[in-house]
């Protein structure tokens, strides 16, 4: 199933990040936003369009005023010819011609959408839509961020990339980025929608549940592995976002490859 909808927006900068089952095809036709994904902003304008892959967590932020936009979520298997991207990130900006057929398409689409009305032509402008979009180059790794906030949030996300298997603290963030832990905390809320220690839990469950899925480590040395000070903070970290403890976790994947 393909849905599509399109909003006129005043302000809203997205509570938290989120992440879908299918890709998600964003096209901003009025306006400019922030686009948050991985540990990085980009800047997007009038005209851009992105696509999303499933389980991508991403979050889009104020840059100006009020903006307008086309968000239509899509399986892999609507995808034309296997055009997928192969990327979790794939931003185009049109130029030239086909910056026009983009915007008639575009139009049309809008029309189709306010008007209710769905069915093949719809679909094939959606369609049309993406193959346009998947045939210009992917500028996200050209993309700057436009101002210097994002870009030290940004920083402060990639070390934390970098390191959060060690004993990474708001002191040593404080101290390595000459931000009050107070201020650093408060910036890193307001542009990513999560605290820096859920963040970093966040990172560390998702390492040891691949540790868990591909290996036959031991539970107490992947706790160490992935940043977790004890076994009892792993486990309490683990269910809290999974629903299970690690050895629970485990079992279910064994079970699922022994079925026929």
């Amino acid at each position: 199933e393909i849905t599509a909808r399109f909003d006129r927006i005043d302000y809203n900068n997205m509570a938290r990040c989120e992440a879908h089952e299918k890709y998600e095809f964003y096209c901003l036709t009025e306006g400019e936003r922030y686009i948050f994904v991985g540990d990085s902003f980009y800047h997007i304008k009038a005209g851009d369009a992105f696509l999303i892959a499933p389980g991508v967590e991403h979050r889009t932020l104020d840059a100006s005023g009020g903006y307008a936009r086309i968000v239509v979520t899509i399986s892999a298997s609507h995808f034309p010819g296997g055009t997928e991207p192969g990327c979790e990130l794939f931003l185009a900006r049109a130029e030239g011609e086909s910056a026009g057929r983009m915007s008639e398409r575009i139009e049309r689409l809008i029309e189709c959408i306010e008007g209710d009305r769905g069915g093949i032509y719809a679909y094939s402008l959606i369609l049309s839509l993406i193959e346009l979009v998947l045939s210009c180059e992917n500028i996200a790794e050209r993309v700057t961020v436009a101002t210097p906030t994002l870009d030290r949030v940004a920083n402060i996300l990639r070390y934390i990339d970098a390191h959060f298997t060690e004993n990474v603290t708001l002191i040593n963030l404080s101290e390595r980025f000459y931000l009050s832990e107070f201020y650093l905390c408060r910036l890193f809320k307001e542009y990513t929608g999560r605290t820096v220690l859920g963040y970093i839990t966040s990172l560390r469950v998702n390492r040891a549940k691949a540790l868990l899925d591909t290996t036959d480590m031991p539970i107490s040395k992947i706790a160490r592995s992935s940043g977790f000070g004890s076994i009892s903070a792993f486990g309490a970290a683990f269910r809290a976002r999974l629903g299970c403890s690690p050895r629970e976790w485990r079992k279910r994947g064994r079970g699922k490859e022994q079925k026929p």
